[in-house]
């Protein structure tokens, strides 16, 4: 099989801004381009199905990159099977998938939109797509943005926000708790939910969690089905110490997403709905069909998974 475009993944890896959703979106794009230049349809299956493992590493915090280039795959084999060239199939399929996934973004930010319905003023972390599409379709609802430090991605959702015409203050992630006891309600994105419940986002947003426990006001995480990890421990990634202090590194420890345990989670918006965490992984059996696809297309028993615990250096 062709080697695959390693500094496309690498341009991935190295991505600060972008939120899980959007870095998935490239990952599709990189699958259409790799299988439609195969030269047959078993080496486009190959191609897909390799892209999609190598996502799935390349960013181990975040599954949807794995996951939707997982369905890309599925889809570009049952598009082959029709008689289509890999050009045409990768073609159809990216458009297909990636119609599909709009409209789960959508379902989504309907969810939100209904649970918030009465929200004046949420508190969110960081950056993240889909917090954001969801925030501007509350009309006259303030967003209360922490800056998600070492990378600032929240100044970048703030921007975004205002840009749209939406009212917003940005505060340090210190302030969360302060931030929390005059808010309705805290919100978050995710880079991945465990079948248990938990998810995983930027670091802070546990905090974020205790701080709406403690001002008793909901907790929710945003997040559609292709977030699910079905590794059960989604990985945390450590980053480059001087993204913390760039001048004493050697004093730094950098380590961008936590796990928020389901315990501190009021509810998942997704889009199938308000789901309860102890409910959220009854979308592990789908997702579980087009990881096998993918790995009957490789020659491996099974996804690559992780047994470490602790976050990899």
């Amino acid at each position: 099989m062709t080697a695959l475009p390693e500094a496309t993944f690498m341009a991935i890896a190295a991505d600060r801004e972008s939120g899980a959703a959007e870095l998935a979106e490239r990952g599709l794009d990189l699958a259409a381009a790799v299988a439609a230049a195969a030269p047959s349809a078993a080496e486009a299956r190959a191609r897909a199905a390799a892209v999609a493992l190598r996502l799935a590493e390349v960013r181990p915090a975040m599954a949807p990159l794995g996951n939707w280039a997982a369905a890309f795959h599925t889809a570009l084999v049952a598009a082959l099977g029709r008689g289509e060239t890999p050009a045409d199939a990768a073609r159809s399929v990216r458009a297909e998938v990636g119609g599909r996934k709009r409209a789960v973004v959508e379902a989504v930010v309907a969810t939100a939109r209904e649970a918030l319905a009465e929200a004046r003023v949420v508190v969110t972390l960081g950056y993240s797509s889909t917090v954001a599409e969801s925030l501007a379709a509350l009309p006259g609802c303030r967003a209360v943005v922490a800056e998600a430090r070492p990378g600032l991605e929240g100044r970048h959702l703030c921007q975004r926000l205002l840009a749209g015409g939406g009212f917003v203050t940005c505060i340090t992630d210190a302030a969360l708790a302060l931030a929390a006891a005059d808010a309705d309600a805290v919100i978050i994105g995710a880079d991945a939910i465990a079948p248990d419940g938990s998810a995983v986002n930027k670091t802070g947003s546990r905090l974020a969690a205790l701080a709406a426990a403690d001002a008793r006001i909901p907790f929710y995480v945003l997040a559609d089905g292709f977030k699910l990890d079905l590794r059960g421990h989604p990985t945390v990634e450590v980053m480059a110490p001087g993204e913390v202090w760039p001048e004493h590194p050697e004093l730094c420890r950098n380590v961008p997403f936590e796990t928020v345990p389901a315990r501190l989670i009021t509810a998942h918006l997704t889009d199938e709905g308000c789901v309860l965490p102890s409910a959220i992984g009854a979308r592990a059996e789908a997702l579980r069909t087009l990881w096998a696809a993918v790995t009957a297309d490789t020659g491996l028993a099974e996804r690559p998974d992780d047994d470490e615990d602790e976050p990899r250096e």
